[in-house]
């Protein structure tokens, strides 16, 4: 019996160190049989256990030698991106998602044994599809025109008009590809925003402070507030000393003391708000 034993041990670590997976996959020759390529992945979703034997607990190698995250190996393509973390931001850098990803995200994306639909975090991609990098329109509107997140529409709209503002400015370190997104609001601003009074936030009521645009002044909530630039011109621009002082878009040169303090009148009196 001991002889026995050791005869098939060493038969099997025969078949690791040629570099086959474990003998319920392996024809009698000791290699895959035909057409593995294609099936294996549903192979390994029904019992793992079958490739990490040779192929080691990360599939990196094992006894066999072969790494499933290998970028070719006898002429075909792997998986060079795996075993790829959990989450992974860079996922949509991956090539031929559609082939590469289906063995565990399941076929068209839709979900599998061991990992989920692209349309859990995409929850506007049309079945059978991968997500596009760049296309944010897989989980909201460009810009968002809706009231649920991630598609929520605020004042996008209103901001996206600027030719200077685009989603980096607001959302600086939260763009796709990034750790944070999909999973959390990312709301940041550059350097380049803050207002002379300091660096510019998101407050926890939906108002920003310190922007840069907004002359260091709290704006109106993201999602409902609005101002009447023909009477609220102040919720922007504040009387100034000089260029720059205390904001960079304050007012601060020729009558404008006069002509607003002293005769009253309004901004729009003079300034054409129509005009950006």
């Amino acid at each position: 019996m001991r002889f026995l034993i050791t005869i098939i041990s060493a038969l099997l670590l025969w078949g690791c160190a040629s570099s086959n997976d474990s003998a319920v996959t392996v024809d009698a020759s000791g290699k895959h049989q035909p057409g593995w390529l294609t099936s294996h992945g549903a192979s390994y979703l029904n019992d793992a256990s079958t490739c990490v034997a040779c192929h080691g607990a990360n599939l990196t190698g094992g006894n066999s030698g072969v790494s499933c995250s290998s970028t070719t190996f006898n002429g075909q393509s792997c998986h060079a991106s795996l075993p790829h973390p959990k989450p992974w931001p860079a996922h949509n850098l991956a090539t031929n998602q559609l082939n590469a990803c289906s063995p565990c995200h399941g076929v068209g994306l839709a979900g599998g044994a061991v990992a989920p639909a692209c349309s859990k975090c995409h929850v506007s991609l049309a079945p059978g599809t991968a997500p596009v990098l760049g296309a944010c329109v897989s989980c909201h509107s460009a810009p968002p025109n809706g009231a649920i997140f991630p598609n929520i529409s605020g004042a996008h709209q209103a901001h996206l008009v600027l030719s200077l503002v685009n989603c980096s400015v607001c959302h600086t370190g939260g763009g796709s590809g990034t750790a944070l997104h999909g999973t959390v609001l990312t709301v940041a601003f550059p350097a380049s925003y803050n207002a002379k009074t300091g660096a510019a936030v998101r407050n926890p009521d939906g108002s920003c402070a310190n922007v840069s645009c907004h002359g260091g002044i709290a704006t109106k909530s993201w999602r409902g507030g609005r101002i009447n630039p023909l009477v609220e011109c102040d919720s922007c621009h504040t009387a100034g000393s000089a260029a720059g002082v205390p904001q960079n878009n304050s007012y601060y040169s020729g009558e404008h003391q006069k002509h607003l303090q002293s005769v009253g009148l309004k901004c729009v009196d003079c300034h054409d708000v129509a005009v950006v």
